[in-house]
């Protein structure tokens, strides 16, 4: 027996006569009431409950011709109101505010190596100055555009290139050169402190961390196995020795104090474990990133494990991106490393795709770019700035970034290093030459200055 289409069983019957007006206006309002209290939903899962930012604007940007990116891709610092890039054979100041250059130290050859750290407003360029490609040291003060003081490195072992790292830790930069050693010199005044190279108990130091502390990574036995060291910044002794195990390599250095680390598998250089060692180098805490299925949510650059994405550090919380398929959301996931549990996870919608960008002002700012249009899933949504508080997950929408400005979506999710400066957010490409493309893109407020090509 068939049903009739306005008689489904799955819904009460109405009274047949008397009465049925009343009835009948409950069943029109009805749909419409669950139709607002649905998108009052999706508003609060998408803004944590807040009303949408405003929209920002395109304030300033600057193209590959105005920003040279070879042969080592730029690196920015945000300090006080200026944006400082290093790339090519020069580190340039420009305002966050308008994109005026300030300042310009110009460098006697090719970039190859910076900090990713500044100290008391200076930051640390290794850059090729004789017949080397990499064999000078120089300090800039990125807050006034000066050259504090340039070093001669050692002549180092002519066999092959390569990678080399510098880093500024608690008053020192260390200079490393993989798998052969570590020269030290005072960040103050470029005084040389100490080197530690070649062999330390058949180990071999491949990879330094900076901050508060000097972290190195150790290859041990030819490359077998991997191991994490403390130094001393001011004389370069050990602390503290943890070994990792066979196979197992550091494939990023995310902080120093407390010492958090990335390790994995050496052989194909990702993360699977973010451990925490205490004061003397035990464990104190991991989590384990195998539950991505394959999806890893950190990348670091291979030639320098503090250059990762991906990761964000609050003292012993770690906010990591949480995806599982190449199709699906990615949410944001805060994990107490103590523990190794999850605390929260970000409420967005499944359209959504959520990058840390760092912290600022006790929240957690990340931006929000639409799943890619060819993707499952894709909204057409705008791209955007969110701020998540650190305890809750709950989020606050910043700005929104135009619809017109096509390429900002990639930029976020791969091809740019993301900073939020003076309620500015700031995208600097790394990687090739982009063509026509902005190297670096500024957005803010509509109540900023007009947008204008530097």
């Amino acid at each position: 027996m068939s049903t009739p289409f306005n008689s489904s069983p799955y819904l009460a019957t109405p009274p047949p006569s008397k009465g049925w007006g009343k009835w009948r206006l409950l069943y029109l309002i009805f749909p419409a009431f669950m139709i607002f209290v649905a998108v009052m939903i999706v508003r609060s899962v998408v803004f944590g409950g807040e009303k949408a930012g405003p929209e920002g604007e395109l304030l300033w940007w600057l193209d590959a011709k105005a920003a040279p990116l070879q042969p080592h891709g730029p690196t920015g610092w945000p300090s006080g109101d200026v944006f400082a890039i290093a790339a090519g054979r020069q580190v340039t100041g420009y305002g966050i505010a308008d994109g005026k250059k300030r300042w310009t130290v110009p460098l006697p050859g090719d970039i190859c190596a910076t900090s990713t750290q500044m100290a008391s407003g200076r930051v640390a360029v290794l850059h090729g100055g004789g017949g080397d490609k990499c064999d000078r040291v120089q300090v800039v003060d990125v807050q006034h555009g000066k050259a504090v003081w340039q070093r001669p490195l050692p002549r180092w072992d002519s066999s092959g290139t390569k990678a080399t790292q510098v880093v500024i830790a608690n008053g020192a930069v260390a200079v490393q050169r993989q798998n052969e050693g570590i020269n030290a010199f005072r960040l103050r005044d470029g005084k040389p402190l100490w080197q530690r190279i070649g062999l330390f108990g058949g180990c071999l130091y491949s990879a330094v961390g900076g901050g508060q502390a000097l972290v190195a990574e150790q290859k041990c036995g030819g490359g077998a196995s991997g191991a994490v060291q403390l130094l001393g910044a001011a004389d370069g002794r050990p602390r503290w020795t943890r070994p990792l195990g066979d196979g197992i390599g550091v494939t990023g250095i995310f902080s120093t104090n407390p010492v958090v680390v990335g390790i994995g598998d050496d052989f194909d250089g990702q993360t699977t474990q973010v451990l925490m060692l205490d004061k003397s180098g035990a464990p104190a805490g991991r989590v384990k990133l195998d539950k991505y299925s394959g999806q890893r949510p950190i990348r670091c650059a291979g030639e320098d494990v503090t250059r990762c994405d991906g990761i964000a550090l609050n003292g012993t919380t770690v906010y990591l991106r949480a995806k599982t398929d190449d199709f699906g959301p990615q949410k944001i996931v805060a994990y107490d490393l103590t523990t190794g549990r999850s605390v929260w996870t970000s409420e967005v919608t499944d359209k959504a795709e959520l990058v840390p960008v760092g912290f600022h002002g006790g929240r957690l700012i990340v931006s929000h770019p639409p799943i890619p249009a060819r993707k499952r899933g894709y909204s057409g949504d705008p791209s955007a700035v969110l701020a998540l508080d650190p305890r809750t997950g709950k989020s606050t929408e910043l700005m929104t970034i135009p619809k017109s400005m096509t390429g900002i979506g990639a930029m976020i999710q791969s091809e740019a290093s993301l900073h939020w400066a003076d309620d500015r957010f700031i995208l600097l490409r790394h990687g090739p030459r982009p063509g026509n493309g902005p190297v670096l893109a500024a957005f803010g407020l509509p109540t900023e200055k007009t947008t204008k090509k530097q």
